[in-house]
């Protein structure tokens, strides 16, 4: 079964696929929820889920990533990255679309004295 779930945060929003049937699923969501130190407590705070705890990870990197990326960027980014591997639907996880984050804020700056 594809299931599909949209990671969002302020005025960002990605939608990824995540195909259950497929046989490399679970192994791959496994492997890189647990490449990354600190997986153990991720994992527990999701309840020893997985897949939540992969998508709140993966979340996390295509913010940063899409702020100079588009998706198919991120995508070769991500399959040549340390910890993470393809996710165009071959190990059954699809990055269906990625907005680019912005900063729209004004920066706000003054001067400061030692």
């Amino acid at each position: 079964m594809k299931r599909r779930f949209k990671l969002s945060t302020f005025d960002w929003e990605a939608i990824v696929e995540i195909d259950e049937a497929h046989s490399e699923t679970a192994p791959s969501i496994k492997m890189m929820v647990e490449f990354w130190m600190g997986w153990e407590e991720r994992v527990e705070h999701h309840d020893g889920n997985y897949t939540a705890a992969f998508l709140e990870q993966l979340g996390k990197k295509l913010i940063r990533l899409s702020m100079e990326m588009d998706k198919r960027e991120i995508i070769n980014e991500l399959a040549e990255s340390e910890g993470w591997l393809r996710l165009d639907g071959s190990h059954g996880i699809t990055v269906c679309e990625v907005e680019q984050f912005v900063i729209d804020d004004d920066i706000k700056f003054r001067e400061v004295r030692p």
